[in-house]
């Protein structure tokens, strides 16, 4: 069979060749969303916010949750590191429903510190302890540990007086 001058096979290859672009595509997303989590981490919000617009057009065409949960944990970061609390509340409160209807654990621990760090900027102590109680019984529940970068996403919690 011929189509558009190329066989069926010349066709199958070339459907082949797209699927596994598009997994180098997302792989290559994921790192990138990755390293803008890093730097909204780390309070570099422009190069976050420039790393990550890549992976959120990936994230929305693809629908693959665990680049848009990432996606949505970064644009949380940069307005939580630029003062803009209620902002980032909003996205976190969104990943946390989005992540607990999907039974992913981590994305609710992780939306459950962000949360954390949110109330503790608002000054709402009962909210930061509720948030941090939650996350550490489900870390200890899934038997995981505290990581170096888990210390640097809570590190501003650390310096409460």
């Amino acid at each position: 069979m011929v189509h558009d001058g190329r066989t069926k096979d010349g066709l199958m290859m070339l459907e082949k060749a797209a699927k596994g672009f598009e997994n180098h595509l997302l792989e290559f997303a994921q790192n990138e969303s990755l390293r803008a989590l890093y730097h909204a981490t780390i309070g570099e919000l422009d190069e976050a916010d420039r790393l990550v617009e890549m992976p959120e057009r990936v994230g929305l065409e693809t629908r693959h949750f665990r680049l848009e949960m990432i996606c949505s944990l970064v644009r949380a970061l940069i307005s939580l590191k630029a003062g803009e609390v209620d902002s980032a509340t909003k996205v976190l409160d969104v990943v946390l429903a989005k992540a607990t209807d999907s039974h992913s654990q981590h994305f609710v621990i992780y939306s459950r510190e962000a949360l954390a760090v949110a109330a503790w900027k608002q000054k709402d102590r009962e909210e930061t302890t509720d948030q941090l109680r939650s996350s550490d019984r489900l870390r200890r529940t899934l038997k995981m540990a505290y990581t170096g970068w888990d210390q640097l996403r809570l590190a501003e919690l650390r310096k409460r007086p």
